[in-house]
């Protein structure tokens, strides 16, 4: 995640999927806009599969998804 004073790194797993490298990126800026507690936010992805995956109604066996949706619900 870049922004004007804002960079964040984060390592995982080398077998991880590009899906759930997506969704962590997806939970930093999450993570950081709850952090600075801000009013408007955009966040840009070209990831439709994560956004598919976040936006679904049915619960989901992955934990990261399920972690990302909660994170969004209570932002």
């Amino acid at each position: 995640m870049i922004g004007p004073s804002v960079r964040c790194v984060k390592r995982i797993a080398c077998t991880a999927t590009i899906l759930t490298a997506e969704l962590c990126g997806l939970s930093l800026a999450v993570d950081h806009i709850v952090k600075t507690k801000s009013k408007q936010s955009v966040v840009y992805t070209d990831s439709l599969s994560s956004l598919r995956s976040i936006s679904t109604l049915k619960t989901s066996k992955n934990p990261i998804i399920m972690e990302l949706q909660n994170k969004i619900i209570d932002a």
